[in-house]
């Protein structure tokens, strides 16, 4: 039986894979897991109304989404979803912020130095979460690691 992509999403283009019961989120949006309506509340509240209005008044063998294993939301500011597909479990954050300390993929917050925060990674001479610790050799001078030398 074949059913709709779940909405912000499409069908894989047949010439990309044989298999079309494959969906996927479009660029700007991520999956999120369908068994998680607390999350989609938090995430889509207008989209989880939907849904419990669709999983509460109607017969659920004819429930559209039953079979499929999650929503797209829109991705939070600071995430980097400029791919299709994209997920909750493999979302990366965009230049200029890091993911929340609790790495689930539902927070991003700018980087105290933007020029250190690479999506996903940190510059060279940055470490740590949100890239404001500084490697071996390096201090740090208003949130810039830098070479400092002393004057003898």
């Amino acid at each position: 039986m074949c059913y709709p992509c779940p909405s912000n999403s499409r069908s894989l283009d047949y010439n990309q894979i044989v298999n079309q019961t494959t969906c996927l989120c479009d660029y700007g949006y991520y999956a999120i897991p369908y068994n998680d309506p607390i999350l989609l509340e938090w995430m889509d509240p207008e989209q989880y109304a939907l849904w419990y209005y669709d999983r509460h008044n109607s017969n659920p063998s004819h429930d559209a989404n039953a079979d499929l294993d999650f929503f797209c939301v829109s991705c939070p500011i600071g995430a980097d979803c400029i791919r299709m597909g994209t997920t909750i479990q493999n979302v990366t954050p965009a230049e200029g912020y890091f993911m929340g300390f609790d790495r689930t993929g539902q927070f991003f917050y700018p980087c105290l130095n933007n020029d250190a925060c690479l999506g996903g990674f940190c510059a060279d001479g940055y470490t740590g979460s949100a890239c404001t610790e500084c490697t071996d050799g390096l201090t740090q001078v208003d949130f810039a690691c830098v070479q400092y030398v002393l004057n003898p």
